[in-house]
Formats: C-alpha cells, sequence, structure tokens
C-alpha cells in the first residue's frame, strides 16, 4: 500500500518536472528580457528621480512608477524563488516521512530504495532561468537593484562630468 502511494506521487512529481521544464523552455528569453528591461528603468526613473529638475508633480508619478517596477519584480522573482523552494522540500519531506518504521522485508527495501532514490533527484533543482545564464530567484531581485544601482551611479558621475565641463 505504502509503496502504490510512493508510485502515485512519484508519477505526480515526474509530471511536475516535466511541466517545469516546459516553462522553463518557453519564458527564458522573456524572463531575461524582463529582468534586463525593468534594470534600466529602475536605473533611469531613479536618475530621473534624483539628478534632473523635475516638477514635484512629476516627481509624485515617478515614485509611484518606481514602487510598481519594484513590485513587479518583487512579485516576479519571488515565484521563481518558491518554485526553488518547493524543489528542494519534496527531499526535505521525503526524508522526513516514516521511512524508518518500514518493515525490514522486501517491500520495505523497495520503498526505501525508492525514497533515496526521490531525495536525490531532489538536489537537482527545478528553477526558471534568465536567458538560460542564472536562475531567477530573490537573489536575482537584490542583483537588478545592485546593477540598476551601479547604473544610476555612472549616470549621475557622468551628468556631475558634463556639468562641471
Amino acid at each position: 500500500m505504502c509503496y502504490t502511494k510512493l508510485k502515485n506521487c512519484v508519477q505526480q512529481h515526474q509530471m511536475l518536472i516535466e511541466y517545469c521544464k516546459k516553462l522553463e523552455n518557453i519564458f527564458t528569453l522573456i524572463v531575461l528580457a524582463q529582468v534586463m528591461f525593468l534594470a534600466m528603468v529602475i536605473c533611469l526613473v531613479g536618475f530621473q528621480l534624483l539628478l534632473v529638475d523635475t516638477p514635484t508633480s512629476k516627481k509624485a508619478s515617478l515614485v509611484l512608477n518606481l514602487c510598481g517596477v519594484l513590485c513587479q519584480l518583487l512579485m516576479f522573482t519571488y515565484s521563481c524563488d518558491d518554485l526553488m523552494r518547493q524543489s528542494v522540500n519534496v527531499g526535505n519531506a521525503s526524508f522526513s516521512g516514516p521511512w524508518p518504521i518500514l518493515p525490514m522485508n522486501e517491500a520495505g527495501a523497495t520503498v526505501r530504495k525508492n525514497l533515496l532514490i526521490i531525495i536525490m533527484r531532489s538536489h537537482k533543482i527545478c528553477c526558471i532561468t534568465a536567458g538560460k545564464f542564472f536562475p531567477v530567484s530573490l537573489q536575482t531581485f537584490t542583483g537588478v537593484l545592485s546593477t540598476a544601482m551601479s547604473y544610476f551611479t555612472l549616470l549621475r558621475n557622468t551628468s556631475l562630468d558634463a556639468t562641471n565641463s
């Protein structure tokens, strides 16, 4: 009975892995473009907000725009990060199960062996990548913010150099 339930779980897990692979193949270039575009928008809106002499009414619009872009990036990266965490949790849940109390007969040994395979498979994390360059996660969110700040600093230095000349 345990083996039948485990077999059904494994089949469902394999279907989910295939689904994730299909999502990855479809969205990988779109994700790359989205991440690059959002980094540039954050940089340029920040530049307009802090360095350019912008009227106060437009600054309110820019702040709302920046908040919207940051929320979009956070939701986007959070969902990809959640996929990765849930993928890892499959192995953790398998290990945390009641496998030690299984009987020491052939059926128990088969279930233990299959659980070991599940745990080993869970080490290969399911994820959505940006152009197959890097997995998208909450670390991507902080990386995009860091990159945007670097671009912003470069624009600021260039702007200040042009003003001083």
